[in-house]
């Protein structure tokens, strides 16, 4: 229990601090890393859930007031959709797209999300 506490602590503390995209990369990364098969330490164990709680909260964030354009949903999350699937598309969007990760985290992943769930129908 007290390991727990502190691993969200650290998240906690991280997860404040200003980031860009290639934080978020490096975050995601970790998600990618442990659902491939590989053993995380505890910086990467902190980096996966930093990533996992930033995409939920955005996901939430999304659903409760969706980002817009002209009046149309910009993109939309497919039900079901695992967070581990969604770290996975959102860190080849941002392998693709280096010469965006100095901007804050919270725009590379607008930009990745339009990309990456386009709405069909609105």
């Amino acid at each position: 229990m007290e390991k727990l506490l502190i691993i969200f602590i650290l998240v906690f503390s991280v997860s404040v601090q200003a980031k860009d995209g290639n934080d978020l990369l490096a975050d995601c990364q970790a998600v990618t890393d442990a659902k491939n098969g590989m053993t995380l330490d505890q910086a990467g164990m902190i980096r996966s859930a930093s990533c996992i709680s930033y995409l939920s909260g955005f996901g939430g964030a999304h659903a409760l007031s969706p980002l817009q354009h002209k009046g149309k949903r910009m993109f939309c999350i497919p039900e079901g959709l695992s967070l581990s699937d969604t770290a996975d598309r959102t860190v080849k969007w941002l392998q693709h797209n280096k010469d965006k990760l100095h901007y804050p985290k919270h725009q590379v992943l607008a930009m990745a999300s339009i990309v990456n769930f386009p709405c069909r129908t609105q």
